[in-house]
């Protein structure tokens, strides 16, 4: 069992720390080439524009002397930037490539070290928890270091970082054992808010939905943490989550994978004969409540048009609860 977990922690650990960044690097340099052909015909059109105005327009308004003369001279103070000299081969080499590739070597050499010492017991089980928080720690950091440079193709790191640190809290709990279900609630729920606030920081839909459904499989990852109640409880104030995000970023999709989600708990929370019918009702009555009130809240309140997530919410909550 630790041999298989270990393989899966070291292959991720390849993909997310030396797969992904060549990737990325390689989308990048596409990236840059197209912008400078784009850039190159804009100009070449910008260059055609003055000339064909003059041949269409022969009369057009005359300048004055005096506007002509400012603007030959604001044209004169302002100097040109001077186009950034093309790189040689060998400066590529030198510069980039040797620097990713002694990265990747580093990398891979760190991960086979550990891998060695998880097999030699020179690193125990906290050992082997703190290093995938560390890991996950800094795959996140590398996101918003990268985010500039790199755009939504940094957000892989904050994912897998996110994902580690998930990964790495399940195998501490069901694995080694290391702390208590609620603790291993607690940091479900924490890595779960780390993502949402960053994605709706960035601005990344695609990472608050993987936050959302992090956040739904917290309760089966962390185990038997409390009631049936409790776990309702918990997706009730999900649920007004999800809805103030979709509100602060105008995301209203993330309101149908919220109520996916709510509906599998209820259907779950209803086939448990021991939780009774009075508290299985008043939630029920609590989630149709919150969306009844979403589509109103965007349709009639804010003036939007209707949606295809809305429409879904509708129909579906009627359907439903009712």
């Amino acid at each position: 069992m630790f041999d298989n977990l270990e393989l899966i922690i070291l292959v991720l650990g390849l993909f997310y720390f030396l797969v992904l960044p060549i990737l990325v690097f390689r989308l990048s340099s596409r990236v840059k080439t197209l912008e400078r052909i784009i850039s190159g015909a804009q100009q070449a059109v910008a260059k055609k524009a003055p000339a064909q105005l003059q041949a269409t327009a022969p009369e057009a308004r005359v300048i004055p002397p005096y506007e002509e003369q400012k603007k030959t001279s604001a044209a004169a103070g302002t100097p040109k930037k001077a186009a950034a000299p093309a790189q040689s081969l060998e400066e590529k080499v030198g510069g980039h490539w040797f620097q990713w590739i002694g990265i990747a070597a580093l990398v891979a050499a760190l991960l086979f070290f550990l891998k060695w010492s998880f097999d030699n017991g020179l690193i125990g089980p906290t050992g082997r928890t703190a290093i995938g928080y560390i890991f996950s720690a800094v795959a996140i950091i590398a996101g918003d270091r990268l985010r500039g440079r790199y755009g939504v193709w940094a957000l892989a790191f904050t994912g897998g970082g996110a994902l580690g640190s998930f990964i790495v809290t399940w195998i501490g709990l069901h694995t080694y054992h290391l702390f208590p279900e609620p603790l291993a609630f607690a940091i479900f729920v924490l890595t779960t808010a780390v993502t949402c606030l960053l994605a709706g920081y960035y601005g990344a839909i695609a990472l608050a939905a993987f936050g959302i459904i992090g956040a739904f499989l917290t309760p089966i990852l962390a185990g038997d943490v409390g009631t049936t109640a409790s776990t309702l409880f918990y997706i009730l104030i999900l649920d007004l989550g999800i809805f103030a995000l979709g509100h602060v970023r105008q995301w209203r999709v993330l309101n149908t994978l919220g109520f996916l989600g709510t509906v599998i708990y209820q259907i779950i929370a209803f086939s448990d004969r021991g939780f009774e019918r009075p508290y299985a009702l008043a939630f029920a009555v609590a989630f149709t409540v919150i969306y009844a009130l979403i589509p109103f809240y965007y349709n009639l309140l804010r003036q939007q048009k209707s949606e295809q997530p809305d429409l879904l919410i509708l129909i579906g909550n009627a359907i439903f609860h009712f």
